[in-house]
């Protein structure tokens, strides 16, 4: 008699079983952070093809977080960058990669920035970010920030086809997409009922992880996680710096000094450039 605990069943045609799910989520890339306490309490960093939202008061950090993450996981592709409110800075992305110990000028060639945002129609953006989401090289697309892309989000019904299209790039790339706002589109989705609101909480249903940075001092930042699919909240105390942020105040104090060296060269190089 043959013992049914043995046999396989063959799996539904176009299913996945929740044992093949989580191989492939064991075998997909991570993208760590640079905040060590944080990475492993995601099982060592966002995992590839999730969707980020980063929100917070205006200069938390957010801009500095995703820099962050694509100067550290440079090695798995490059990094496009849509820049609404101009807050890219060339000199953060040399900065955290000199304190990190990679190549500043080979990181900063990674990186590719679209400026104002704000000016692209709904389409544009679609198609764009279709586009580059399937483009070889690229892994990582920073939307900064939904701050200033209300045009985008008063679209209907083309809103819908740029939600669409960020569910496409979701289940079929490996593509991770960070976007930030200043306040979360949770909260602005539950409070407000119009065009608006409906758009950003469309938005945030495709959402994997959701980190606030809140300012706490003049170099002290709290990082929470809240409302993930997969992690329990929790909260973490960082330091924010030239370097990008560090895991504590006793790190940032031991790579600040380099980095404001480097810095310094890095003017009186440009000066004698001049």
């Amino acid at each position: 008699m043959k013992d049914p605990d043995k046999e396989k069943e063959p799996p539904l045609k176009g299913f996945l079983t929740g044992a093949d799910i989580e191989k492939l989520e064991a075998l997909a890339p991570r993208f760590r952070t640079g905040i060590p306490k944080f990475d492993s309490h995601i099982e060592g960093g966002i995992l590839a093809g999730s969707f980020v939202e980063i929100f917070g008061p205006q200069w938390a950090g957010k801009s500095l977080m995703c820099t962050q993450i694509g100067v550290i996981n440079h090695s798995m592709g490059d990094v496009f960058w849509y820049d609404s409110e101009g807050t890219f800075r060339e000199n953060t992305v040399r900065e955290i990669a000199f304190r990190m110990g990679f190549d500043p000028e080979s990181v900063l060639r990674k990186f590719h920035v679209v400026r104002s945002l704000g000016e692209m129609s709904v389409e544009g953006l679609t198609d764009d970010l279709w586009r580059r989401s399937n483009t070889e090289g690229f892994c990582l697309i920073v939307l900064d920030s939904l701050a200033e892309t209300k045009s985008i989000l008063r679209s209907f019904p083309h809103m819908y086809d740029l939600v669409k299209v960020l569910h496409k790039i979701q289940t079929k790339t490996d593509t991770t997409l960070l976007f930030t706002s200043r306040t979360s589109v949770t909260v602005s989705g539950t409070t407000e009922q119009n065009r608006e609101s409906r758009s950003s909480r469309a938005i945030s249903d495709l959402t994997n992880f959701r980190m606030m940075i809140e300012p706490k001092g003049e170099h002290e930042r709290r990082l929470v996680l809240e409302d993930s699919i997969s992690f329990p909240d929790g909260e973490w105390k960082v330091s924010l710096g030239h370097g990008g942020l560090y895991p504590d105040e006793k790190a940032m104090k031991l790579q600040e000094r380099r980095v404001k060296r480097y810095l310094r060269r890095l003017r009186a190089s440009r000066k004698k450039i001049l």
